[in-house]
């Protein structure tokens, strides 16, 4: 394959360091069944709302009465969702988060219980779990979960907790178990469906049963092949959840792709600015001018306008193939797209953890991880269909190169926006019309927010 694996620091301004390596196992797609329909997906679609301005367990404290020091009250906190609630299509009046949102501890806190520990978050891709006893383990709020996949085929996620002392069992972030899961201080083992099978000297414990301590497991789902775990015990089914897009990617087959490079970025600026800058257009121009040619947002369109999934697509140049160093196609369109999906671009965010870009030929995705309140960890993979993957003479370094190159671009200003939201000059500024998106998500997520606090 055409990229070598690559560990470099980014060149530009900022604290921003750029790990890229290459995905070498070109491993199969777990298939959740692809539609048979033969519809454009684009017809799926109810009238295109307003214009589309994108491109691109430890449970925490209360909302305090005052945040970081400020005067805003868990009063004003909610008026902020009354607020947004109340803004019409044309966003007039709306103005961005305060600042503590951006950098408060507490309000990291709240959002670890009121969203992190109740939606459904993307751990990576069930491709990179191929065969039996693969596993990856996931950081997240503090705690550490196993995802493997077991004998049956089937994708489970447990606390990466011993049921005997407590130790971490799994420090490596991904591998493969041989045949069993073993803790490395008392070796209490355990199956890939979280049994414990063998507990060394207990048998003469009065009243022990290893039946008694299974793993403790966490709700996991595969959708169109990405893993999603939820924390919540008493969750909503996730098919409820994603009720209104569960099929919205079908077309492109998301289950048979598989990742042909991978980059992981770390950003110095809050999660929430990543996912603002991912969900409008309005700096394209200035930011990122080899786009310009590519598309315009005067082509742009929103399939999805409230709720935890925004987004729609934006509409290829004539010159370009695709989104390329040179607009040409990395491999062959994908199968069962349209002649209207063969010209355009979608880019929709899924609170809280995920972009997907659907292409012509490929499907560029980024996962989201909170480090900090002023820190986050971004995971960019380039999904092609395994046959074009394992074609003499691929190379999706023309795809690469162009969005590595945008994604330094954006990570640079979201550096910059996060030293200016901490100020203390920064106000809450007034919103564009090419920023409905980013008024839809703080809506959202002020309602994810304040869902409990409000209420009391």
């Amino acid at each position: 394959m055409g990229l070598p694996e690559q560990r470099q620091d980014a060149a530009f301004e900022g604290t921003i360091v750029v790990r890229m390596v290459l995905s070498v196992n070109h491993l199969e797609a777990v298939s959740t069944g692809d539609s048979d329909s033969g519809q454009c997906a684009s017809a799926h679609l109810n009238g295109l709302n307003g214009r589309h301005t994108g491109t691109k367990n430890t449970v925490g404290p209360s909302m305090p009465e005052k945040l970081n020091g400020n005067s805003g009250s868990l009063f004003e906190f909610c008026d902020d969702v009354e607020d947004a609630q109340g803004i019409g299509d044309q966003q007039m009046g709306a103005k961005t988060l305060r600042g503590e949102f951006f950098a408060s501890p507490e309000v990291y806190a709240q959002e670890t219980q009121q969203i992190f520990r109740k939606n459904w978050i993307c751990v990576g891709r069930a491709s990179d779990l191929s065969a039996a006893g693969d596993f990856l383990v996931h950081e997240m709020n503090g705690e550490s979960f196993i995802v493997v996949r077991d004998t049956h085929g089937r994708v489970s996620c447990f606390y990466n907790v011993c049921r005997h002392r407590g130790t971490r069992m799994q420090v490596e972030a991904c591998g493969h178990f041989k045949t069993r899961i073993q803790c490395p201080y008392h070796a209490w083992t355990y199956d890939f469906q979280g049994s414990l099978k063998n507990a060394p000297n207990m048998n003469e414990v009065e009243g022990f049963n290893v039946k008694d301590y299974p793993l403790q497991t966490v709700h996991s789902v595969v959708w169109q092949g990405f893993v999603f775990i939820n924390l919540d015990r008493d969750c909503p089914p996730f098919e409820s959840f994603l009720a209104s897009i569960l099929t919205r990617f079908d077309d492109w087959r998301l289950s048979d792709l598989v990742s042909a490079h991978h980059v992981t970025y770390e950003v110095q600026a809050n999660w929430k600015i990543v996912f603002q800058n991912y969900s409008e257009c309005y700096h394209c121009s200035l930011v990122h001018p080899q786009l310009n040619p590519v598309t315009s947002v005067k082509t742009s369109s929103n399939d999805f306008t409230e709720g935890p999934f925004l987004g729609g697509p934006m509409v290829l140049s004539d010159a370009y193939d695709t989104v390329s160093v040179d607009g040409q196609l990395c491999g062959d369109w994908l199968p069962g797209l349209c002649d209207e999906d063969r010209n355009r671009v979608y880019f929709y965010t899924f609170f809280p953890t995920l972009f997907i870009s659907p292409h012509p030929d490929y499907v560029l995705t980024h996962r989201i991880e909170r480090s900090s309140c002023n820190s986050t960890r971004i995971v960019c993979d380039w999904l092609f269909p395994q046959e074009v993957v394992d074609q003499t003479g691929f190379d999706p370094t023309k795809a690469v190169e162009f969005w590595d190159v945008t994604n330094r671009q954006d990570w640079r200003v979201c550096e910059l926006t996060q030293h200016g939201v901490q100020s203390e000059a920064y106000e809450p500024g007034p919103y564009s019309n090419l920023e409905s998106m980013l008024v839809a998500f703080d809506r959202h997520y002020l309602k994810a927010m304040a869902e409990e606090e409000c209420d009391t």
